[in-house]
């Protein structure tokens, strides 16, 4: 509880001390705290660089109507540099905004943001980010819940829930031009993108690596879209590990997981079930790609060829102790 901290030295307080959460950071010194009471913030909020922790329970409402990015680290800011806790909400922009820089963030919720939850982008971008709960984001580009552009990522107990890209990838999660994903412990449930991976999106030589995830309900809408789960499109080794992929929807092909064009993927221990498509690989659809799959169920998912598993020009795929059944192709 951030009132644990109130009056202690290197402690400023909001409102206590400071009648807004900027004016606190913009006091701040190297090493100090901000701590935030509950209350509703009507601010956008900017971290200027600072290697300085700004916390505040989650009923510390940040709300960035009719403003940009609600919350923005673009100068360089380190690990040092932590935001703990706060309703991120109704940011005009992205709810969290990081550019070149490599904050840690734990425990935040940001939602009802219109150009997505949280956008990371760069080269110089090392981000840790834990206990989110990121919802009800919309976006007209990809990555409605969270966007990584050339950036490494570390994503752990977090939610994505109920996101929607009207035009672009990845509904909860997308990755993008040599990105690298770490995500543990994750719940990617209810959301949309319009092309591609209504769950989760990589591509174009981006890396990702989930352990213990659920990803489930999730959709693409367009009538060409692929890989309601989970698309991996032209991108580097994919490991998915401990995780069940249910209930998702794809227009075109791969109803739970897409993987076509170059890519490698490890799939261990995972349940794929109940996911559909009109189109090919109700379960998994692999096409120009190669696909390791072990210890894993494949069953109840519905396509027009290959109901649990396509594979066209699958190069050398391999499948080991694994259980296919009860899957429905209309086709064949």
């Amino acid at each position: 509880d951030a009132a644990v901290y109130t009056g202690a030295p290197g402690v400023l307080d909001v409102p206590l001390d400071y009648p807004s959460i900027q004016d606190a950071i913009d006091a701040a010194g190297t090493g100090e705290l901000v701590c935030v009471a509950p209350g509703t913030y009507p601010e956008t909020l900017d971290l200027h660089g600072k290697a300085i922790t700004v916390a505040g329970p989650r009923t510390a409402v940040i709300d960035a109507s009719g403003g940009d990015d609600a919350v923005v680290f673009t100068n360089y800011e380190g690990p040092d540099t932590v935001f703990v806790g706060f309703r991120v909400t109704g940011a005009g922009g992205r709810g969290l905004y990081v550019w070149d820089a490599s904050p840690t963030i734990i425990g935040t919720w940001v939602d009802s943001c219109s150009e997505g939850g949280v956008y990371v982008y760069g080269l110089g971008s090392s981000v840790y980010l834990s206990d989110l709960l990121v919802a009800d984001n919309v976006t007209a580009s990809s990555g409605s819940g969270i966007h990584i552009y050339m950036s490494s990522v570390t994503v752990e107990d977090s939610t994505f829930y109920r996101n929607e890209t009207t035009a672009g990838l990845g509904g909860g999660i997308d990755l993008s031009m040599e990105a690298s994903f770490v995500g543990t412990n994750l719940q990617v449930i209810r959301n949309t993108a319009y092309y591609f991976g209504g769950g989760v999106s990589s591509n174009n030589r981006a890396s990702m690596e989930i352990t213990s995830a659920t990803i489930r309900d999730n959709a693409v809408t367009d009538v060409y879209g692929n890989g309601g789960g989970v698309s991996v499109y032209h991108a580097s080794p994919t490991t998915l590990t401990d995780v069940i992929i249910s209930g998702n929807t794809a227009p075109e092909s791969g109803g739970g997981i897409y993987f076509h064009s170059d890519v490698e993927a490890f799939v261990d221990g995972a349940t794929i079930e109940g996911n559909q498509t009109p189109g090919d690989g109700g379960g998994i659809y692999v096409r120009d790609a190669t696909l390791h799959l072990s210890n894993s169920q494949v069953s109840g998912n519905e396509g027009d060829h290959g109901g649990g598993i396509y594979l066209y020009e699958h190069w050398d795929s391999s499948l080991q102790d694994c259980e296919i059944s009860h899957n429905v192709a209309a086709a064949g």
